[in-house]
């Protein structure tokens, strides 16, 4: 018999099969679609984010308050030794801006090729286009006693894990079939939302701006006129409203309120570097240097150009308004137009468009030390499966890893 099946070929599992495999456990991992890792070769837009190089203590802080249940998940795998595993296979990884981590090919699928011929050269067996129907159990010990699959065939081992994903970009294979497993032996799951996804806008605000990427800026969460959080960075303007990795990290928080019935905005503060003071005595530099020149050349100063007739049109300014011409009211309504771009929020894209998915498996539900299920016995969960999320930054990707390969070492 088996010692491990291992359902769901991401990240998670894989690792989790490796572990267990190097271990001289038999291990099976079953695939849905027709290949693994299908999701994985798409992250951080086809180079894979595969962790951060900050210090692990301080990623538990990115996962909110379910953070510190992966504590003994970091203490097994955490980013140093993740890098390492990776190296010693032959993948060489580099470090870019916010202490990404990405392989040096810039290629995702180098990161499942790499994990792929690991598995295989320990001997673990994996089957594509192998779905799964449900979990056969005791009804008395609540152990697992097989696995059948859709096609009919029935299939066992001493022990199963659930490593299936969330429930974004379904046509990878992550629809969040792994919930609904763990549902039918017991298991509660947190409700399952989008994390790390774009934001609708109400109107047209952001849709006059489609196209225009905007770097070193700060985003703010704005929820009943109070502010929660904010971070710095890089987004994006497309036609239905906000994105890009300040907007996703920002999203599942502005979801959560969303759901809960209140106002949510985000405000752009375009220049996050300077002060409305210093911003003022800029703007008074300006207008000294270009006197009787047309707003346009002072607004090309501080804005890209697809931006500056939204703003004239906003602050109700005509083209042949001189620059001499802004007056101290002028000013004020430039700033705060330049400091505090709010945009109402109506809605997360949906849930299929999600790069991470929010909820899963309730983790009172699940042991931390091993990722052993409290309900089923001989059942282990990892991943996204899980009711963990981060923001953007390899966070997610980390857990991912660091669970399985918990997971694998404890078969």
């Amino acid at each position: 018999m088996l010692d491990l099946i291992v359902v769901g070929g991401g990240p998670s599992g894989l690792m989790a099969a490796i572990s267990a495999a190097r271990r001289g456990e038999s291990v099976l991992v079953l695939e849905k679609t027709d290949r693994c890792g299908r999701k994985l070769a798409i992250t951080g837009k086809g180079r894979c984010n595969i962790t951060n190089s900050e210090p692990i203590d301080d990623f538990y802080a990115h996962f909110g308050k379910n953070g510190l249940f992966l504590k003994d998940a970091f203490k097994t795998l955490d980013n140093k030794a993740l890098e390492a595993f990776f190296r010693h296979l032959g993948l060489a990884t580099v470090t870019e801006r916010g202490g990404r981590v990405f392989p040096e090919s810039q290629d995702a699928h180098d990161v499942v090729q790499t994990l792929l011929d690991e598995a295989w050269d320990q001997g673990v067996e994996i089957k594509t286009n192998s779905p799964c129907a449900a979990f056969l159990q005791n009804e008395e010990t609540k152990e697992i006693k097989g696995l059948l699959l859709k096609d009919g065939k029935t299939i066992t081992a001493k022990n199963y894990l659930i490593a299936c994903g969330g429930a974004s970009y379904s046509k990878t294979g992550s629809d969040g079939d792994g919930a609904k497993l763990a549902q039918k032996l017991g298991h509660t799951i947190v409700p399952l939302r989008p994390a790390l996804v774009p934001l609708v806008v109400e109107g047209d605000l952001a849709s006059r701006f489609q196209g225009v990427s905007l770097k070193n800026v700060r985003a703010s969460l704005i929820v009943n006129g109070k502010s929660k959080k904010s971070y710095f960075g890089e987004m994006l303007f497309t036609h239905f409203g906000l994105s890009g990795p300040i907007i996703l990290s920002l999203s599942e928080e502005a979801g959560a309120y969303l759901e809960k019935g209140a106002q949510v905005a985000v405000s752009v503060d375009l220049k996050p570097a300077l002060t409305e003071e210093q911003l003022e005595l800029r703007l008074l530099r300006e207008i000294a240097a270009l006197g009787a020149k047309q707003i346009k050349a002072l607004l090309k100063e501080l804005l890209p150009a697809k931006m500056i007739e939204p703003c004239l049109n906003d602050l109700k300014l005509s083209h042949e308004t001189r620059v001499s011409q802004l007056d101290q009211k002028k000013r004020r309504a430039l700033r705060s137009w330049l400091k505090e771009l709010v945009f109402p929020i109506s809605a997360t894209r949906p849930l299929e468009e999600g790069i991470v998915t929010s909820g899963g498996v309730k983790l009172k539900e699940v042991d931390p030390k091993t990722m052993r299920s409290k309900i089923v016995p001989n059942l282990f969960i990892t991943g996204e499966t899980l009711d963990l999320s981060a923001d953007t930054g390899g966070y997610n990707l980390q857990a991912a890893f660091s669970t399985g390969y918990l997971a694998g070492s404890q078969i």
